[in-house]
């Protein structure tokens, strides 16, 4: 038990995915753990999505498979959620039909690159989106 009770759990990607299904499963029915709200902030859409079952049984939760993808049941079970590019906002939308809030954390989102940037950068123009983050100092002068 904490040792003092929080309004909201902030979950910060796929390093800490589990926290908003443990809550819902197992917490939130002890009174103390109820009012409890979770928002997520996914960054990436990688491979550290997927855990194993055995996973799932050492928290106490019950596997829906055998590999399961951890960003997905985040995503179902945060109150909600927050997207640091346009492509990931676009992504919970048409995926999950789940609204989030966009948040840019002081990087540029590119959702159609520019060609004369791609070639700045030695980059070939495909199907992808680009996250660019601003190396410049935001302290001034």
């Amino acid at each position: 038990r904490l040792h003092w009770q929080p309004d909201v759990i902030v979950c910060n990607d796929w390093q800490t995915s589990f926290l908003p299904i443990l809550l819902n499963n197992i917490y939130k029915k002890n009174d103390y753990y109820k009012n409890i709200k979770t928002v997520f902030i996914l960054h990436s859409i990688n491979q550290y999505r997927y855990v194993s079952k055995k996973s799932y049984e050492y928290l106490g939760l019950e596997a829906p498979t055998s590999t399961i993808d951890n960003i997905e049941q985040a995503i179902k079970y945060s109150d909600y959620l927050i997207a640091d590019n346009v492509g990931i906002q676009e992504y919970l939308n048409d995926e999950y039909s789940r609204e989030s809030k966009f948040i840019a954390y002081g990087a540029v989102d590119i959702k159609q690159p520019n060609a004369d940037c791609l070639i700045e950068y030695g980059l070939s123009e495909n199907e992808y989106r680009i996250h660019l983050q601003n190396r410049q100092s935001q302290v001034p002068g």
